[in-house]
């Protein structure tokens, strides 16, 4: 086994605060996204407040659940995702995903 990657896909992630957990399932990448903001930049750079300091949550602001197709092929794609917005809440880690088969075949 090599640790060489199967398949890449890209995609644009509108925010600045990329989260770092996400979840898995054979078809999708599944991320979700609190709404914040990073508001503490210059505290952060000048050492007067640490990363978790200068978050500010984006109060009442629906979360976003981004789910991108997984790819088989060698080659790198760009893929869109889909979006779904959920009433505010706040993901700290995903314990697992599940994907289930549609009538008539879909995921």
């Amino acid at each position: 086994a090599t640790w060489e990657p199967k398949a890449t896909v890209q995609f644009k992630f509108p925010t600045e605060l990329v989260p770092h957990d996400f979840t898995l399932t054979p078809s999708f990448y599944v991320w979700c996204e609190n709404r914040m903001r990073f508001a503490g930049r210059l505290p952060y750079l000048t050492g007067q407040i640490g990363p978790a300091e200068g978050l500010e949550v984006e109060q009442g602001a629906p979360n976003r659940f981004h789910v991108v197709a997984r790819r088989d092929s060698g080659s790198i794609v760009d893929a869109k995702s889909l979006v779904v917005e959920t009433p505010p809440w706040f993901c700290i880690h995903h314990s697992h995903a599940e994907e289930e088969q549609l009538p008539g075949g879909g995921s």
